[in-house]
């Protein structure tokens, strides 16, 4: 049997950031989504936010939600510098260092 990962992790110029508002709003975006088994999602909830595929908006705006679209960047069609960008963006994004910070104040475990 062959799996196609495409279905796993669609490529980026299939998929959409939705930015919502409000966590209820986000809530109500997943209850609709859950409706779909076959429908993908990954969930944000500090933005809160949603990454969801393009031909799932339709629905969603049918629903009456409200959100802003946020156009993803395929890492496949950056340069090597707009990649070290990304990368430097997110490894120095304070959520990142606080978590970095909060792992290093751990003690290490006795062998």
């Amino acid at each position: 049997m062959l799996i196609d990962l495409d279905e796993f992790w669609p490529p980026a110029s299939a998929l959409i950031g939705l930015l919502f508002e409000s966590e209820a709003e986000l809530q109500e975006c997943l209850a609709i989504l859950d409706e779909d088994p076959d429908a993908y999602k990954v969930v944000n909830w500090t933005d809160p936010s949603v990454v969801v595929r393009k031909r799932d908006v339709p629905r969603l705006r049918e629903a009456g939600l409200a959100f802003t679209e946020v156009e993803l960047e395929d890492p496949e069609k950056l340069s090597p510098e707009e990649l070290y960008r990304l990368d430097w963006e997110v490894i120095h994004s304070e959520e990142v260092q606080r978590k970095m910070a909060e792992i290093l104040r751990r003690p290490f475990p006795e062998p």
